[in-house]
């Protein structure tokens, strides 16, 4: 007779099934944002393909971060594989909402007298409805007005205009700040005898 001989069989996972959708933000300002999916059964990589934006990192794992530079309508989409195949792709379409550009700014004077007053008047920025805001701060503080703004400061001050549209975007260079130079008055020194 014969020895009998073992063969022994490795069943591999099945290629993974896509059955999850993409999580993230889907109506966004130019910037970055997050991308996942869950855990999709078998798979042991993920492949992420992303239009119109560019990968920051995550490529291989179940998130990653894009960053978005261009307005329009732009496409992020994941594979899972493992060693017996790949998954359909999901994919999820983003809205990336145009940022405004840079404005002009006009001062009426941007030197005054103490007790004067000036304007301040923002223009020309394109990118959606835009409104030009005015700020006691480079970021946070308080809005003090939009333009033309009238302002009569008693000692030299920044103001901080923020373009803003009608998505919450503001212009990328962050606010700009505007100075206004106070001439102060000549003070009357008293004189006793």
């Amino acid at each position: 007779g014969s020895a009998a001989s073992t063969l022994t069989v490795t069943v591999q996972a099945p290629a993974p099934v896509m059955n999850a959708a993409i999580l993230g933000d889907t109506a966004i300002c130019p910037g970055i944002e997050s991308y996942s999916i869950p855990n999709i059964a078998n798979a042991t990589s993920y492949t992420w393909t992303v239009n119109g934006g560019t990968i920051l990192n995550g490529q291989g794992s179940t998130g990653i971060n894009v960053e978005w530079t261009g307005a329009g309508l732009q496409t992020v989409s994941v594979v899972a594989q493992n060693s017996c195949g790949a998954s359909s792709a999901a994919s999820v379409t983003v809205r990336v909402h145009p940022s405004p550009t840079a404005p002009s700014v006009a001062l009426q004077n941007d030197t005054i007298c103490e007790g004067s007053s000036t304007v301040i008047t923002a223009s020309n920025s394109i990118g959606g409805n835009v409104s030009y805001n005015f700020y006691d701060a480079a970021s946070g503080g308080n809005l003090l007005g939009v333009s033309p703004l009238t302002v009569s400061p008693a000692t030299n001050t920044i103001y901080y205009l923020e373009v803003v549209n009608q998505f919450g975007c503001t212009n990328s260079n962050g606010r700009v700040p505007v100075t206004v130079y106070v001439i102060q008055a000549p003070t009357i020194l008293g004189i006793s005898a």
